[in-house]
């Protein structure tokens, strides 16, 4: 029994009690100087199962698309994107291709993606926001990104033109990165430190700028209505989640 319930709470440990423990003391002290032990432990820390699952199965898509088309099975990406690729077409009167597209694409829109470049973007900002927010359980990080594909959708589906197409994570990352701009805002509100370096701030939003200019290169253009949503939902859930984090101490 005690076994059992030891399993059912570590499904429910923080990304890094080491790392939050030494976050909660920088932010109950007047010193300006991160713990070093605690940033080493972290930086080594390889990400948790669930999340390096969720890495894994984004990249492995794109892998496998990517390589059927090197050996000229091309269709498979098309054939993915017409199954599982978010099409606001089949909410508004086309017939969809089985019964439950249109409730499918709502998240699993979040899985493809148009190519490896745009798959890398989105995939080194997850593992970077994973980084930034040690304070956050890991069943709450997994749900915050499926929140933002479901928001992104939402929002594509609102202010896209009717029959648009959309895929990527993009929505789910900027569910993640709502709630982590709400924390440090909190931080700056309250008096405290920023949680992270500058230089780190420096990376993300270096990241953030090559998505988007990779992605205003491509095709498709940018879909600003997927990343407005995305955060608008994560931001909302995540509100929550900072205000649980906070209670507990």
């Amino acid at each position: 029994m005690s076994r059992l319930w030891s399993r059912r709470e570590a499904r429910f440990v923080r990304l890094d009690t080491f790392v939050r423990a030494a976050h909660i003391g920088i932010m109950n002290t007047p010193s300006t100087k991160p713990s070093p032990d605690a940033s080493q432990i972290h930086r080594l820390k390889r990400p948790p199962t669930a999340i390096l699952t969720l890495l894994l199965l984004i990249a492995g898509v794109e892998m496998l698309l990517s390589l059927a088309e090197t050996f000229g099975y091309g269709s498979l990406r098309i054939f993915c994107f017409a199954t599982l690729a978010f099409n606001s077409a089949y909410l508004t009167g086309t017939p969809p291709l089985y019964e439950a597209q249109p409730w499918v694409m709502f998240f699993s829109h979040a899985l493809l993606h148009i190519g490896s470049v745009h798959m890398l973007g989105n995939l080194l900002t997850l593992y970077l926001l994973w980084y930034l927010m040690p304070w956050m359980y890991i069943s709450d990080f997994v749900v915050v990104f499926w929140v933002g594909a479901l928001g992104g959708a939402l929002g594509f589906l609102w202010l896209a033109p009717p029959g648009s197409l959309m895929t990527g994570a993009s929505g789910a990352v900027a569910g993640l990165a709502a709630v982590w701009g709400l924390y440090e805002m909190f931080l700056v509100q309250k008096g405290h430190i920023l949680s992270i370096r500058p230089k780190w701030t420096a990376v993300l939003m270096g990241l953030v700028t090559l998505g988007l200019l990779l992605r205003l290169d491509q095709q498709l253009g940018m879909a600003w209505q997927t990343h407005l949503g995305g955060a608008l939902a994560g931001a909302g859930f995540g509100a929550g989640l900072i205000m649980r984090a906070i209670q507990e101490g």
